[in-house]
Protein backbone atom coordinates (compact mmCIF):
# COMPACT_ATOMS: atom_id res chain seq x y z
CA UNK A 1 0.00 0.00 0.00
CA UNK A 2 0.71 3.64 -0.07
CA UNK A 3 1.22 3.68 3.75
CA UNK A 4 3.98 1.15 3.82
CA UNK A 5 5.62 2.54 0.98
CA UNK A 6 5.99 5.79 2.83
CA UNK A 7 7.00 4.28 5.98
CA UNK A 8 10.75 5.28 7.15
CA UNK A 9 12.12 1.78 7.14
CA UNK A 10 11.08 1.87 2.84
CA UNK A 11 13.23 4.69 2.22
CA UNK A 12 15.85 2.86 0.79
CA UNK A 13 14.17 0.96 -1.71
CA UNK A 14 11.96 4.22 -2.37
CA UNK A 15 15.00 6.04 -3.07
CA UNK A 16 16.51 3.37 -5.06
CA UNK A 17 13.36 2.97 -7.07
CA UNK A 18 12.69 6.80 -7.95
CA UNK A 19 16.47 7.17 -8.61
CA UNK A 20 17.45 4.24 -10.98
CA UNK A 21 13.91 5.88 -12.98
CA UNK A 22 15.74 9.27 -12.55
CA UNK A 23 19.16 7.52 -14.01
CA UNK A 24 18.31 6.07 -16.68
CA UNK A 25 16.43 9.17 -18.23
CA UNK A 26 19.50 11.18 -17.42
CA UNK A 27 21.45 8.76 -18.81
CA UNK A 28 20.27 8.90 -22.38
CA UNK A 29 21.49 12.22 -23.12
CA UNK A 30 24.86 12.15 -21.24
CA UNK A 31 28.61 12.24 -22.02
CA UNK A 32 29.42 8.91 -21.01
CA UNK A 33 26.56 7.81 -23.55
CA UNK A 34 26.87 10.02 -26.76
CA UNK A 35 30.68 9.52 -26.54
CA UNK A 36 31.23 5.44 -25.53
CA UNK A 37 32.58 6.54 -22.11
CA UNK A 38 32.60 3.90 -19.23
CA UNK A 39 34.19 4.93 -16.15
CA UNK A 40 33.58 1.52 -13.36
CA UNK A 41 34.11 2.72 -9.94
CA UNK A 42 33.98 -0.04 -7.93
CA UNK A 43 32.23 2.14 -5.40
CA UNK A 44 30.97 -1.28 -3.41
CA UNK A 45 34.00 -1.83 -1.27
CA UNK A 46 32.50 0.87 0.78
CA UNK A 47 29.53 2.02 1.87
CA UNK A 48 28.61 3.49 -0.43
CA UNK A 49 24.72 3.66 -2.10
CA UNK A 50 24.10 1.28 -4.56
CA UNK A 51 23.81 3.57 -7.57
CA UNK A 52 25.95 5.90 -9.47
CA UNK A 53 23.12 9.08 -10.42
CA UNK A 54 23.76 11.03 -13.86
CA UNK A 55 22.64 14.60 -14.20
CA UNK A 56 23.10 16.64 -17.18
CA UNK A 57 23.45 20.42 -16.66
CA UNK A 58 25.47 21.81 -19.95
CA UNK A 59 23.28 25.07 -19.66
CA UNK A 60 24.00 26.07 -16.38
CA UNK A 61 27.87 25.53 -15.97
CA UNK A 62 28.09 27.04 -19.28
CA UNK A 63 26.47 30.30 -17.57
CA UNK A 64 28.16 29.93 -14.54
CA UNK A 65 32.07 29.77 -15.75
CA UNK A 66 30.81 32.03 -19.15
CA UNK A 67 31.35 29.64 -21.67
CA UNK A 68 29.55 26.97 -23.63
CA UNK A 69 30.49 23.30 -22.37
CA UNK A 70 28.86 20.40 -22.13
CA UNK A 71 28.19 18.79 -18.46
CA UNK A 72 27.78 15.46 -17.40
CA UNK A 73 27.73 14.74 -13.42
CA UNK A 74 27.99 11.14 -12.19
CA UNK A 75 27.99 10.92 -8.07
CA UNK A 76 26.96 8.79 -5.23
CA UNK A 77 27.01 8.90 -1.49
CA UNK A 78 26.83 7.07 1.65
CA UNK A 79 24.05 4.27 2.12
CA UNK A 80 21.00 3.78 3.66
CA UNK A 81 21.27 2.13 7.19
CA UNK A 82 19.20 -1.19 7.45
CA UNK A 83 15.81 -0.26 8.28
CA UNK A 84 16.49 3.55 8.74
CA UNK A 85 14.36 6.24 7.05
CA UNK A 86 17.64 8.36 5.62
CA UNK A 87 21.32 7.67 4.81
CA UNK A 88 24.39 8.05 6.40
CA UNK A 89 25.27 11.59 4.34
CA UNK A 90 22.98 12.56 7.18
CA UNK A 91 25.51 10.78 9.96
CA UNK A 92 28.16 13.29 11.87
CA UNK A 93 29.61 10.14 13.25
CA UNK A 94 29.92 7.86 10.05
CA UNK A 95 33.00 8.31 7.59
CA UNK A 96 30.60 9.01 4.93
CA UNK A 97 28.97 11.85 6.15
CA UNK A 98 28.46 15.00 3.81
CA UNK A 99 30.54 12.53 1.41
CA UNK A 100 30.40 11.84 -2.24
CA UNK A 101 32.43 10.48 -4.85
CA UNK A 102 31.75 10.35 -8.66
CA UNK A 103 32.73 11.88 -12.10
CA UNK A 104 32.49 14.89 -13.73
CA UNK A 105 32.69 15.08 -17.42
CA UNK A 106 33.12 18.70 -19.49
CA UNK A 107 33.26 18.60 -23.04
CA UNK A 108 34.38 21.85 -25.34
CA UNK A 109 37.04 23.88 -22.97
CA UNK A 110 39.48 23.13 -20.53
CA UNK A 111 38.38 24.35 -17.43
CA UNK A 112 39.22 24.48 -13.63
CA UNK A 113 38.35 21.45 -11.75
CA UNK A 114 37.68 22.74 -8.64
CA UNK A 115 34.86 26.17 -10.18
CA UNK A 116 33.02 22.77 -11.19
CA UNK A 117 32.74 21.56 -7.91
CA UNK A 118 31.64 24.93 -6.50
CA UNK A 119 28.93 24.81 -9.04
CA UNK A 120 28.10 21.21 -8.42
CA UNK A 121 27.76 21.95 -4.94
CA UNK A 122 26.46 25.42 -4.51
CA UNK A 123 24.07 24.95 -7.60
CA UNK A 124 22.94 21.61 -7.35
CA UNK A 125 24.01 19.38 -4.23
CA UNK A 126 23.08 21.56 -1.48
CA UNK A 127 19.82 23.45 -3.27
CA UNK A 128 18.68 19.77 -3.77
CA UNK A 129 18.12 18.99 -0.20
CA UNK A 130 16.26 23.21 0.81
CA UNK A 131 19.28 25.25 0.49
CA UNK A 132 18.77 28.78 -1.08
CA UNK A 133 21.40 29.10 -3.52
CA UNK A 134 22.84 32.53 -2.02
CA UNK A 135 23.26 30.41 1.10
CA UNK A 136 25.61 28.39 0.26
CA UNK A 137 29.03 27.81 0.73
CA UNK A 138 31.84 26.09 -1.08
CA UNK A 139 35.33 27.46 0.13
CA UNK A 140 38.48 25.65 -1.04
CA UNK A 141 41.59 26.45 0.87
CA UNK A 142 45.08 24.63 1.30
CA UNK A 143 45.28 23.49 -2.43
CA UNK A 144 48.19 21.34 -3.48
CA UNK A 145 49.24 19.16 -6.98
CA UNK A 146 50.94 16.75 -6.23
CA UNK A 147 54.46 16.97 -8.48
CA UNK A 148 54.05 13.06 -10.16
CA UNK A 149 51.41 12.31 -11.81
CA UNK A 150 49.42 9.42 -10.88
CA UNK A 151 48.83 6.55 -13.22
CA UNK A 152 45.47 4.16 -13.06
CA UNK A 153 43.44 2.47 -15.46
CA UNK A 154 46.50 3.19 -18.35
CA UNK A 155 46.27 6.84 -17.79
CA UNK A 156 48.12 9.44 -16.38
CA UNK A 157 46.30 11.75 -13.93
CA UNK A 158 46.56 14.72 -12.58
CA UNK A 159 45.98 14.83 -8.67
CA UNK A 160 44.47 18.02 -6.40
CA UNK A 161 44.02 18.45 -2.73
CA UNK A 162 42.09 20.52 -0.88
CA UNK A 163 40.66 21.41 2.57
CA UNK A 164 36.81 22.39 1.81
CA UNK A 165 34.42 24.69 3.82
CA UNK A 166 30.91 24.10 2.87
CA UNK A 167 27.37 23.17 4.76
CA UNK A 168 26.11 19.91 5.73
CA UNK A 169 22.64 18.24 4.28
CA UNK A 170 21.87 18.18 7.55
CA UNK A 171 18.87 20.42 8.32
CA UNK A 172 15.51 20.34 10.17
CA UNK A 173 12.57 18.93 7.80
CA UNK A 174 10.31 21.55 6.81
CA UNK A 175 9.03 22.07 3.50
CA UNK A 176 9.13 19.17 0.93
CA UNK A 177 12.60 19.21 -1.35
CA UNK A 178 14.04 16.47 -3.86
CA UNK A 179 16.61 15.15 -1.55
CA UNK A 180 14.23 13.66 0.37
CA UNK A 181 13.46 11.26 -1.76
CA UNK A 182 16.98 10.75 -2.45
CA UNK A 183 18.31 10.59 1.12
CA UNK A 184 15.71 10.32 2.85
CA UNK A 185 14.33 13.22 5.48
CA UNK A 186 17.48 14.37 7.51
CA UNK A 187 17.08 13.77 11.24
CA UNK A 188 16.67 16.78 13.62
CA UNK A 189 19.39 19.16 14.40
CA UNK A 190 19.50 22.23 16.11
CA UNK A 191 21.50 23.56 13.26
CA UNK A 192 20.17 24.08 9.72
CA UNK A 193 23.17 22.92 7.21
CA UNK A 194 26.19 23.83 9.70
CA UNK A 195 29.38 24.18 7.77
CA UNK A 196 31.69 21.32 7.82
CA UNK A 197 35.54 20.50 6.68
CA UNK A 198 36.10 18.47 4.13
CA UNK A 199 39.38 16.70 2.44
CA UNK A 200 38.25 17.10 -1.24
CA UNK A 201 40.50 15.24 -4.35
CA UNK A 202 40.44 15.58 -7.78
CA UNK A 203 42.11 13.44 -10.22
CA UNK A 204 42.07 14.62 -13.81
CA UNK A 205 42.93 13.43 -17.42
CA UNK A 206 42.28 14.75 -20.79
CA UNK A 207 40.43 12.17 -23.48
CA UNK A 208 42.00 13.95 -26.39
CA UNK A 209 40.00 12.35 -29.12
CA UNK A 210 36.85 13.28 -27.50
CA UNK A 211 37.75 16.30 -26.20
CA UNK A 212 36.77 15.95 -23.01
CA UNK A 213 38.19 16.90 -19.57
CA UNK A 214 37.35 13.96 -17.34
CA UNK A 215 37.80 14.74 -13.25
CA UNK A 216 37.02 11.94 -10.39
CA UNK A 217 36.32 13.64 -7.61
CA UNK A 218 36.26 12.35 -3.84
CA UNK A 219 35.03 14.58 -1.05
CA UNK A 220 34.66 13.05 2.34
CA UNK A 221 35.71 14.58 6.10
CA UNK A 222 38.71 13.20 7.25
CA UNK A 223 42.26 12.42 5.55
CA UNK A 224 42.02 8.38 6.78
CA UNK A 225 38.67 7.92 4.91
CA UNK A 226 40.16 9.80 1.70
CA UNK A 227 43.35 7.73 1.42
CA UNK A 228 40.87 4.14 1.88
CA UNK A 229 38.92 5.34 -1.15
CA UNK A 230 41.23 6.02 -3.62
CA UNK A 231 43.36 3.00 -2.21
CA UNK A 232 39.92 0.62 -2.73
CA UNK A 233 38.06 2.54 -5.40
CA UNK A 234 39.63 5.19 -7.23
CA UNK A 235 42.93 3.24 -8.02
CA UNK A 236 40.57 0.12 -8.88
CA UNK A 237 38.52 2.52 -11.43
CA UNK A 238 38.62 1.08 -15.42
CA UNK A 239 37.94 3.54 -18.07
CA UNK A 240 36.64 1.64 -21.31
CA UNK A 241 35.67 3.48 -24.31
CA UNK A 242 33.85 1.89 -27.34
CA UNK A 243 34.51 2.32 -30.69
CA UNK A 244 31.25 4.38 -31.82
CA UNK A 245 30.26 5.12 -35.55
Amino acid sequence: SLVFLLTPFMARARSLGIMRIYDRYQDHNSIPQKEGIIVDIPYDKMDFYPLMVTFNDGDGLSRFIDKPVDFTVEYTFADFPKFKGHSNIYEETHPLYNAYIGVYYVKGCKYTALRVASYDARHLALPAVGMKKVDTVFDVSEITKTQDSLQFSKKDWKLYTAQITTNSHRHTSGEFSPGDLQFGKSPKTNSNYPLVQMEGRLYLTYLEDQDINLCIYVLVKDEETVIQIQEHIILNTIITIENRP
